[in-house]
């Protein structure tokens, strides 16, 4: 059975797994050449940076300018940096947190707003409901089959799968699913 109790275990369960997610990397203390070789081997117009020691930190930010990555994260300890979401905004299909049990049993807080991330969708769902996999609605909801799909197919049951899903492949594999984290026990 999968567990995690922090960030920092869903991250690694996520490496472990080979899910699909963006490219990212984790800083316990600040270091600027680092953050640079980062961004030049994964250059892109936005990076998000998140607080990797605990949950809804004030340190999480989906929309740093290149530019800005660095000045973001001066002085801070146990981040994360990644490529963001919202260089592929035209391209999200939905975002959210789905948990599919072993008993078929769905319970999912989704959003199709191709701006949200996937804290906004738990904060302002466009779908917020428990069913079981066989429920007609889960059919209605914009790109969620592909991440039902990868569940089945990572064998994520009973996990709390944060993710967001794509019109194109995107990510470290270049498939349509992005996760995010996993959690079980936080």
């Amino acid at each position: 059975m999968l567990k995690t109790k922090n960030k920092k275990e869903s991250s690694k369960l996520i490496n472990d797994l080979r899910l699909n997610q963006f490219p990212k990397i984790i800083f316990e203390e600040m270091d600027n050449k680092k953050i640079l070789d980062f961004i030049k081997k994964y250059d892109a117009k936005f990076y998000a940076v998140r607080d990797m020691a605990k949950s809804n930190s004030k340190l999480f930010n989906l929309k740093v300018e290149k530019k800005n990555v660095v000045e973001y994260v001066k002085e801070q300890r146990n981040f994360l940096i990644n490529v963001s979401s919202y260089n592929y905004t035209e391209n999200q299909l939905c975002t959210g947190e789905i948990q599919i049990n072993k008993d078929m049993k769905v319970s999912l807080t989704i959003s199709n707003n191709k701006e949200f991330s996937a804290r906004d969708a738990v904060r302002c769902p466009d779908f917020n409901f428990v069913c079981d996999i066989y429920d007609r609605r889960l059919k209605n909801i914009d790109g969620l089959q592909q991440v039902m799909d990868y569940i089945f197919q990572y064998n994520l049951f009973d996990v709390i799968v944060e993710f967001s899903s794509f019109d194109i492949p995107v990510g470290l594999n270049c498939e349509n699913v992005i996760i995010y984290e996993l959690r079980t026990d936080y």
